[in-house]
């Protein structure tokens, strides 16, 4: 099961809130969190997720690809192309990531 999320509005995050993101992602901060649900009396979760890319920030598209039984995820974003000409210059998409959700690794419950 695959959990894909992008929106292609560019809505400014403060840098606060983008050091949030990329903290809250981050596998150490996990581990930590883990160690500490020691502690309490809630039970684990019975499911294991990973992050194969991310987070990124701005105007990013995603394309989901379907061609029988392969899928795959283009994430792209948009660049401001520089040119000599004006009329040359103007945005276009620049890959950020193409993950394979055929190929990757199988997630299983743990009990």
């Amino acid at each position: 099961m695959f959990q894909i999320t992008c929106s292609p509005i560019h809505d400014t995050i403060p840098l606060a809130m983008r050091l949030v993101f990329h903290v809250g992602w981050s596998n150490t901060v996990e581990r930590v969190v883990r160690f500490l649900d020691r502690w309490t009396r809630v039970p684990p979760v019975p499911i294991h997720w990973h992050h194969p890319s991310g987070p990124h920030f701005g105007n990013t598209l995603a394309l989901l690809i379907l061609d029988g039984r392969p899928a795959r995820v283009r994430l792209e974003h948009a660049v401001r192309v520089e040119a000599s000409d004006e009329r040359e210059a103007g945005t276009d998409l620049r890959l950020t990531e193409d993950l394979s959700l055929t190929d990757s690794p199988r997630v299983t419950a743990t009990t």
